[in-house]
């Protein structure tokens, strides 16, 4: 994926960062995901009511993964990043 990265020491880094960035992004969606579930099986039999995902959802991990994904989607949207230093 990072290979159109120029294979200079910076883009090296840019790519590690990328790469740090995802995981990231990754491993916090696997979290909520186990969170949401623990939340449901607690409170089975009855249904999970929406304004506790919601509350879950909007809280300062769920917000700060937004922000670090947006990040992340902006970084690889910028051309010296997707195609290479020109």
């Amino acid at each position: 994926m990072w290979a159109l990265l120029a294979l200079s020491a910076e883009g090296l880094q840019v790519a590690g960062h990328l790469e740090e960035m995802l995981s990231l992004a990754k491993s916090s969606e696997q979290y909520n995901q186990y969170m949401m579930g623990s939340m449901q099986d607690a409170m089975a039999p009855d249904p999970l009511e929406p304004s506790v995902e919601k509350r879950f959802r909007s809280g300062q991990f769920s917000v700060t993964i937004r922000e670090l994904i947006a990040y992340y989607i902006a970084m690889v949207s910028l051309p010296h990043v997707a195609h290479g230093p020109t």
